[in-house]
């Protein structure tokens, strides 16, 4: 099946949403193929599917292969987000290079709450030495995954070091520090330069 030739209409401003209906411009951008089944935003195929279907990935592979598993789910999200970014900047409302890098990252993270993955916010903590905080409200893996003594958004770990390290051109590991599903108010990643960098 070949990529939708549909022209995308405009980008998204995040910063008017809840001010105006964002729908109509998000969904301008969808392509559906009912004959294909394909389901196109912005020309790139994707897939809709409940955050229990992931869980239950994520699950069995903690019961195959114990705490392993979380690397594996890092760097799934984190090769997720270097090879389908392009969904994400095309609905931010700028280039990232016309902004401050740690608003292009603000924007490109925030690009995430209009397909369902809750609405993150990033606070630079000491942005000369690359160390960010990010804080996600309403995380749909935690929310599938119900109580745990552990953090266990990894995937979306993964994703926001790749699109960390996408905007702003440099290697960093993220890490979840506290999760809703450990009884948090809500989860929180930290972001640093990688040591062997």
């Amino acid at each position: 099946m070949s990529p939708n030739p549909k022209t995308p209409a405009s980008p998204l401003d995040l910063d008017t949403v809840g001010k105006e209906d964002p729908s109509r411009s998000l969904f301008a951008n969808v392509d559906m193929d009912p004959k294909g089944g394909a389901f196109r935003l912005l020309q790139q195929r994707l897939l809709i599917v409940r955050p229990e279907a992931l869980v239950d990935l994520q699950k069995h592979l903690e019961e195959t292969i114990g705490l392993s598993s979380k690397g594996f789910l890092y760097l799934a999200g984190e090769k997720s987000a270097s090879e389908g970014h392009d969904v994400f900047a095309s609905l931010a409302p700028a280039p990232a290079e016309s902004l401050a890098p740690l608003d292009a990252l603000r924007k490109r993270i925030g690009a995430m709450s209009l397909l369902g993955w809750g609405r993150l916010d990033v606070v630079a903590e000491d942005p000369s030495a690359r160390r960010f905080l990010v804080s996600l409200e309403d995380s749909p893996i935690a929310e599938a995954y119900g109580d745990s003594k552990r953090p266990v958004c990894h995937l979306l770990a993964g994703w926001i070091a790749g699109t960390a390290q996408t905007v702003l051109a440099e290697d960093l590991l993220c890490e979840e520090v506290a999760c809703r599903a450990q009884g948090r108010p809500r989860c929180e990643f930290r972001l640093r330069p990688t040591p062997y960098a």
